[in-house]
């Protein structure tokens, strides 16, 4: 009777995987599709200048997964142009102690209104936290990213050498994801340019990159499962996606490169239409990114209107010079499926 209730008890657990684990993966998965719905009505409410509705999406964003750093970022911004400075301050402290970003970042210019008030007087009174982020991780990543840069510049004279330096990262990589998962933000903290600037793309994303052309599509499962547990941002997978074997599977824009959905050339500005852009939509869709209508509009209000905000327009503009072949490439463009002219423009200059 014993060792009958020893085999219920090892082999129940299994059994309740077996029959409830893709439950609940797909239930997960739903929740962070949920997420970046919320995140997508409230960039869309910052584009009409309707912070009120755009924090609410944000607060419902939250209480699914913790924000992402840009989404973090811009529902301090909504709260800031509020004069909700409380609000604001949590998400300081947000972006402080579960990102790794520091203090000096919020003395930009767009802040001083937080900055002037009596709710950042009491909470820069106080150090910053220490962040909860894996340190041991991160230093392993910054060292693998030395490796990786050390004999990049010069591919020809040191290709043998960066061949073996990438052979030695794509280890690193299969171990970190297979140990990890795909290491989130939550996990390594942000990565900063500047005291007023902070990486979308992050040390390891590069090394991803580099694997990527070197022929590592074995990796697009694995990515696209982390997308799908909340863990990598879709943006991320779309800055590999044209390096895939495969790029068609993964086309997230109309020009097939990144998420790009205008092309300039000289005066004229193009982008693609009807059946084309219903297939990127269904692409975007299955990695929870918004279809290319309210991508445009947000185009249009980060680039032309408002740029203190973070919006999900990153690689969504090219500029084609060509000085001596404008006809050549303009027809270039034209041969694409369903691609049209937007904008003729009175100058050659960069409209976005």
């Amino acid at each position: 009777m014993r060792y009958i209730l020893h085999l219920l008890r090892s082999f129940f657990p299994g059994l309740l995987f077996f029959l409830y684990g893709p439950l609940v993966f797909s239930q997960n998965t739903r929740q962070i599709r949920k997420y970046y719905e919320w995140v997508n009505k409230a960039e869309l409410a910052i584009t009409d200048r309707h912070y009120e509705q755009a924090l609410h999406a944000y607060d419902k964003a939250a209480r699914i997964k913790t924000l992402f750093s840009y989404d973090a970022h811009n529902a301090l911004m909504s709260a800031v142009e509020l004069g909700k400075y409380a609000k604001a301050v949590r998400y300081v402290e947000q972006l402080e102690s579960k990102k790794g970003i520091p203090r000096a970042f919020f003395a930009q210019r767009k802040f001083e209104p937080l900055r002037r008030s009596k709710e950042w007087a009491a909470y820069a009174a106080t150090k910053q936290p220490a962040p909860a982020i894996d340190t041991l991780l991160r230093k392993r990543i910054d060292d693998l990213l030395v490796l990786d840069q050390k004999y990049r510049g010069d591919n020809l004279k040191y290709a043998d050498s960066i061949n073996l330096a990438d052979s030695i990262i794509r280890l690193e990589i299969n171990e970190i994801l297979q140990r990890y998962g795909y290491p989130s933000e939550d996990i390594t903290g942000v990565w900063m340019h500047s005291d007023s600037t902070f990486y979308l793309r992050s040390p390891f994303d590069i090394m991803l990159l580099h694997a990527v052309k070197n022929g590592a599509d074995d990796l697009a499962p694995t990515l696209l499962q982390s997308i799908r547990k909340g863990d990598m941002h879709p943006l991320k997978f779309v800055m590999l996606s044209q390096f895939f074997t495969t790029p068609n599977a993964y086309a997230y824009g109309c020009s097939g490169s990144n998420q790009v959905v205008y092309v300039q050339v000289e005066k004229e500005i193009f982008t693609c239409c009807c059946d084309r852009e219903k297939e990127i939509n269904a692409n975007r869709n299955a990695i929870f990114l918004e279809p290319v209508a309210d991508l445009k509009k947000k185009i249009e209000f980060n680039y032309r209107l408002d740029k203190r905000f973070k919006l999900n327009v990153s690689n969504a503009t090219s500029y084609l010079s060509y000085s001596k072949n404008v006809e050549e490439a303009r027809k270039n463009v034209m041969a694409q499926k369903d691609f049209i002219l937007f904008k003729t423009l009175p100058s050659n200059t960069s409209y976005y």
